[in-house]
């Protein structure tokens, strides 16, 4: 078939928008195009104002605003990041085009010294099979339908588009996915192997049912399906959808217990494997988070250290780099020292490069926290406690940082909330209530806390059970503890204290726990600390 003649034009009326569009999805989701989760969104930005007939907005003090996060205080001419950026992105732009060949119908192209885009038809349409994408890109994306309405109510009706652009707005924060809105849906769903959304709402009187399913694209499998019924109030409704979207986002797409992460982070085989996308680490990463085991740890920090310098302005991916790092320090997975303060900066570059990001705040959180330095970490994790619209998974990482930080009181009723939201969550965000009640000396009731803990091969476990024992005077129950801990981190008599401290900054409380471990009896070393 001979190609059709290239023609450009910046006239929407002469766009075949479906057909760019397509194209763009193509491009964003490709492992071919070599560019950074912020320059595809610059892209993106890019490209559906355009379509859309908003060229006129595409300017460098708006970009600076959408793109970048700068705030009214932006000077082009003392800050060159639109340009800088600009430049990088036709580099990806060339590079993809010169990987791919005959996969799509529209070149994209942005003329120097320009932000518009440019449309160029080289061809008929691919076959549907052509552009599938299959590699992970593709199935780490996420098609949200608009949620029905049920019955004729206007405020159901009204609920059901909220719910819908809710859960669109709330999803595109996390780092895992590519999210597709609904006006979208039915178009892509037959070119990516990922994961739809879709639900109903309906009202009877006083009485609100949601029902909200997870299907796999692949597989036409449902992973997840539940039903929320709530009180249908006038009232409080605003507050009704934000728990209804929270309980759905912890339940599929939260990035330490989702649905869809869990399937992801299965389909990973990094034994055979000696390079990573930075998809690839992130997942991993998230997988090690779930586990702490140290096989997990060792296939995440490999990813990390591969993929980071090769994405330098991956934000999220710098981010996991400085925890996988203090991890390895404080939770003794490597003999490498404390984390130096190059990481530190390291984690304030990240989040400079992406101010509002939950995973490059708490990756400086925890630095922080490491670090001993409060006040700061209070100001960086503070405001994630009471983001509603956060992934629980976040808030919960947030709060177990604060509670570690001294604020008890405060960490542990976000973790309530948070346990409540996610059966699944991760283990780790049950120990600030144990070692609350610990430090107060409820020692039955911090036992109850340890026995609802959910198994993992993290030392953090036995060393607490057997400290509580220890101060139960439960000699027997303490040295099978003891023996669990010994195995897992052989090296604690030496090391314990310094670990324990790399986590609670409350000197008293970490020789308390100490205390109890003697009591149990266990002999600590007088070396390194």
């Amino acid at each position: 078939m001979t190609p059709a003649r290239p023609a450009r034009s910046h006239s929407p009326e002469d766009w075949a928008t479906t057909g760019v569009r397509e194209d763009l999805e193509h491009l964003i989701a490709s492992r071919d195009f070599p560019a950074s989760p912020r320059l595809r969104k610059l892209l993106t930005h890019l490209v559906e104002s355009a379509l859309d007939g908003n060229e006129r907005v595409l300017n460098q003090r708006e970009l600076a605003a959408t793109i970048f996060g700068r705030g009214d205080e932006f000077d082009p001419e003392l800050d060159a990041i639109v340009r800088v950026e600009m430049i990088k992105l036709r580099k990806a732009i060339d590079a993809y085009y010169a990987a791919t060949k005959n996969c799509y119908e529209y070149r994209i192209s942005i003329p120097k010294g320009h932000y518009l885009p440019c449309f160029e038809r080289v061809g008929e349409r691919p076959p549907a099979t052509a552009l599938k994408t299959e590699d992970l890109s593709s199935r780490q994306t996420l098609l949200v339908t608009s949620f029905e309405c049920r019955d004729a109510s206007s405020g159901a009706n009204s609920l059901a588009q909220s719910l819908t652009d809710e859960l669109e707005i709330t999803l595109a924060r996390l780092p895992c996915l590519r999210i597709i809105p609904h006006q979208r849906a039915d178009d892509a769903s037959q070119q990516f192997t990922g994961f739809m959304l879709h639900g109903s709402v309906q009202r009877d009187q006083s009485r609100l049912r949601v029902n909200a399913s997870l299907q796999s694209l692949a597989s036409g499998e449902i992973l997840w399906a539940e039903r929320i019924d709530r009180v249908w109030r006038e009232d409080a409704i605003l507050a009704v959808q934000d728990e209804i979207v929270t309980t759905i986002l912890a339940r599929t797409a939260d990035v330490y217990s989702g649905t869809i992460n869990q399937s992801l982070m299965e389909a990973i085989h990094p034994e055979h494997k000696s390079s990573f996308t930075s998809e690839e680490a992130t997942l991993l990463f998230y997988r090690y988070f779930n586990r702490h085991s140290m096989e997990s740890y060792q296939a995440a920090r490999r990813a990390l250290e591969y993929a980071a310098p090769r994405d330098p302005e991956n934000a999220v991916l710098l981010s996991l780099l400085v925890d996988a790092r203090r991890a390895g320090y404080a939770l003794g997975f490597t003999e490498e020292g404390p984390l130096p303060e190059e990481s530190i900066a390291l984690a304030r570059r990240a989040l400079a490069q992406a101010p509002e990001n939950a995973t490059c705040k708490l990756a400086l959180g925890y630095a922080l926290l490491r670090a001993r330095q409060k006040a700061e970490l209070m100001q960086v994790l503070g405001p994630l406690l009471d983001d509603q619209h956060l992934s629980p998974g976040y808030r919960g990482d947030a709060a177990l940082a604060v509670a570690l930080a001294g604020e008890w009181q405060r960490g542990c009723e976000v973790l309530s909330e948070i346990q409540t939201l996610m059966p699944t969550a991760p283990h780790s965000l049950s120990y600030p209530a144990c070692l609350n009640a610990y430090r107060q000396g409820l020692y039955d009731q911090a036992l109850a806390v340890a026995d609802q803990f959910r198994p993992s091969p993290l030392f953090w476990q036995p060393m607490l059970r057997a400290a509580i024992l220890g101060k139960l005077g439960d000699t027997a129950g303490a040295e099978k503890q003891l023996a669990l801990l010994l195995d897992s981190r052989p090296e604690f008599p030496r090391l314990g204290r310094r670990w324990l401290s790399c986590f609670v900054l409350e000197d008293s409380l970490v020789e308390e726990i100490l205390s109890g471990l003697a009591a149990a009896g266990l002999a600590l070393s007088t070396g390194e600390h």
